[in-house]
């Protein structure tokens, strides 16, 4: 499965549960779900630490690139079902611009901004969610 995280500044985890449950009335979580024609695409939890969303051994190097220590991470698994590109996009798009932070995919470790994946920004020749790119 493919993934997305979501690391968060200054959120606070009911917030955060109470927009996703606005966000995906059709299944409240955790974990919450995007569907797509009825079949869940997205599988959408939130972590109070990173060490809820990451093996321990990528903490620090994830500390080091974010440059702060996240409030909340909340993270998506991509159903292997459905592409998942607008659902994904959608999804983090709406996160972003509610609440203070980065995102970043499973193909590299830029941590991607509202304003990149909206402009369609590049980061090591690659757009945000390039899954068939890498």
């Amino acid at each position: 499965m493919r993934w997305i995280c979501l690391y968060l500044r200054n959120a606070k985890e009911d917030e955060v549960s109470e927009f996703l449950n606005k966000a995906y009335p059709f299944h409240k979580g955790p974990p919450w779900t995007s569907l797509v024609n009825g079949d869940p695409c997205l599988y959408i939890n939130i972590h109070s630490s990173l060490s809820g969303a990451h093996p321990h051994d990528d903490i620090d190097q994830i500390e080091h690139t974010l440059g702060f220590d996240p409030a909340i991470v909340v993270t998506a698994t991509v159903s292997g079902r459905h592409p998942g590109d607008r659902e994904v996009r959608s999804f983090v798009l709406a996160i972003l611009q509610r609440f203070d932070g980065v995102a970043r995919d499973d193909y590299s470790d830029h941590c991607w901004t509202s304003a990149e994946i909206a402009s369609d920004a590049l980061a090591f020749g690659h757009p945000f969610f390039d899954y068939s790119g890498w």
